[in-house]
């Protein structure tokens, strides 16, 4: 026979931000910059991906280098989203 489980509650800690000296050459850079590069980095990368797989079918024919290229904008967005938060978390 199957006992009924109980599911409790969970609680998740508030990160603690790293300190900025994780970001490398990065350190030094203020947050507002990382915030502006992100949104910059994720409309670029977005209309690249939309313009490159969703208007188009991927073939040997249409695809075209630079839409590739921007889509890897994408993980950049990202980084430099968590790098802004990293800076502004540390007052910077």
């Amino acid at each position: 026979p199957a006992r009924a489980r109980s599911v409790g509650t969970v609680m998740m800690a508030l990160p603690t931000p790293p300190s900025p000296s994780v970001l490398g050459i990065g350190e030094k850079i203020p947050g507002a910059f990382f915030l502006m590069m992100s949104v910059l980095c994720l409309f670029m990368g977005g209309y690249s991906v939309a313009e490159s797989n969703l208007f188009d079918p991927l073939t040997a024919g249409t695809v075209k280098p630079l839409y590739v290229l921007g889509s890897l904008l994408l993980p950049i967005s990202w980084g430099c989203h968590v790098a802004a938060w990293i800076q502004f978390k540390n007052g910077n």
